[in-house]
């Protein structure tokens, strides 16, 4: 599968790479359809996000299709539009435990300090996946 990957500052290529699978932790497949171009990106490919990491495939304003999902998964099926969350947490520090995964000790950003969504497929939790509602509602094509 075809991926944009930032190998470092201003060495942008786009990169094959093994489609991924559906694992224990990374229990959905999505098929992306979109990724915005944040502020962030940018500041990734020039250099001047002092929080990213390299080599980096960018994207953390993704949207797309569950492709297939894990054994474990009741909340989603394959078909479904979902957003994927862009920050990961580890779900067990202090802040996590009062339900801030959003200040996460071990906070990480997908296509900041984890590969993003810049590719055709990306594998995450069921739990970092939101329901979108479908494009055409029943009956309205």
């Amino acid at each position: 599968m075809k991926a944009v990957q930032i190998l470092k500052p201003h060495e942008l290529h786009i990169i094959d790479m093994e489609k991924p699978s559906v694992t224990e932790k990374d229990n959905v497949l999505v098929r992306m359809t979109a990724a915005g171009i944040c502020g962030s990106d940018m500041g990734i490919y020039h250099g001047t996000n002092a929080a990213a990491t390299y080599p980096r495939i960018i994207g953390h304003e993704m949207v797309g299709v569950v492709e297939e999902t894990g054994p474990g998964v009741t909340s989603l099926k394959p078909g479904d539009r979902v957003i994927v969350n862009q920050v990961t947490s580890c779900g067990h520090c202090y802040p996590c435990s009062l339900g801030r995964g959003n200040v996460c000790d071990n906070l990480a950003v997908r296509g900041v300090h984890i590969d993003g969504g810049y590719r055709e497929y990306i594998p995450v939790p069921e739990s970092d996946c939101y329901l979108l509602p479908p494009l055409f509602p029943t009956g309205m094509r």
